[in-house]
């Protein structure tokens, strides 16, 4: 029961998030509301058991993952669970296994949308170059 509760709490979180993020202001991905409903319910079936606040395997609690793309730490956390799941190290091949079309609706869903928040993230900036570098 005590853990029925902690889902509970933690989907009313992720609701109150969801309302958060429609009411600000700020742009974000356009598919950023897709990203929260395929992460969820792809994490309910094939994640949350190993990566939760009491079992943390691998040191990763996707509870606390913020499901947005505001940050550069939230781009790189994302972009490292996509390159996870693409390459088929996650979930084990001892746990239960995703379907190929759940793994590539998945995928194809959160793409877009980390692709471009990393490009933002890292972008280069130009400069001129000093006399020294000049002639080096």
């Amino acid at each position: 029961m005590n853990s029925l509760h902690k889902h509970i709490n933690r989907l009313k979180i992720m609701a109150a998030s969801l309302c958060l993020m429609a009411a600000t202001t700020i742009a974000a991905p356009a598919d950023l509301k897709k990203i929260d409903a395929t992460a969820v319910k792809f994490f309910e079936r094939h994640c949350y058991e190993c990566h939760d606040e009491d079992s943390k395997k691998g040191d990763l609690d996707l509870y606390e993952v913020a499901l947005k793309l505001d940050t550069e730490k939230q781009t790189q956390q994302w972009a490292h669970i996509f390159e996870r799941i693409a390459s088929g190290e996650m979930p084990p091949k001892k746990k239960k296994r995703h379907d190929d079309a759940a793994k590539a609706q998945f995928l194809a869903e959160l793409e877009a949308p980390i692709a471009e928040a990393d490009k933002k993230y890292r972008q280069v900036t130009f400069r001129r170059l000093n006399r020294i570098e000049y002639e080096n």
